[in-house]
């Protein structure tokens, strides 16, 4: 059976769960298959989660554990955790300042997103462990050559994002 079929995901009982937990925090979830995996945006309270299929989306395991993180990255905004790296928008002015900030605060804040994850995981989906994106050699790799590396170039004026 393929979780990714739409009909399957509207029935899933634990797509229900997220919904139910989304609107417990007051999250706006959305799902769908666009580019990417997942992005929060935790000033306006939402989050974006792809159900392409695909390496990181081959379980429903990986699924709810990446809605979970995404949903702590929102619950981090409102805590004032990392606010600087969760509260950057979508239409972000970027900075020498901003950068260099994100580069210190960035790969801690989606550590500390995990842990939120995972303390969600365990209280809405106690059967299902959750799998930390964060936190290991590789996914330090990952992270800096995926975001780090471009904003390196940044600072050196190789390159610019705000066109």
């Amino acid at each position: 059976m393929n979780f990714y079929d739409k009909d399957i995901i509207k029935t899933s009982k634990y797509f229900q769960q997220v919904l139910k937990v989304l609107k417990e925090y007051k999250i706006q979830g959305y799902f769908g298959n666009k580019d990417g995996l997942y992005e929060a945006y935790p000033q306006e309270s939402k989050i974006y989660v792809s159900l392409k299929e695909g390496k990181y989306r081959d379980s429903i395991r990986e699924f709810l554990s990446s809605v979970c993180h995404e949903i702590g990255h929102v619950l981090c905004y409102r805590r004032g955790k990392y606010k600087s790296y969760n509260g950057c928008g979508r239409r972000v002015r970027f900075t020498k300042k901003r950068v260099r900030l994100w580069i210190r605060t960035g790969y801690k804040a989606e550590k500390y997103a995990d842990r939120v994850g995972k303390e969600l995981m365990k209280r809405y989906f106690p059967k299902i462990p959750y799998n930390p994106g964060y936190g290991t050699k590789e996914s330090y790799i990952w992270y800096h050559k995926n975001y780090l590396d471009a904003f390196y170039k940044f600072l050196k004026g190789d390159i610019t994002f705000n066109d």
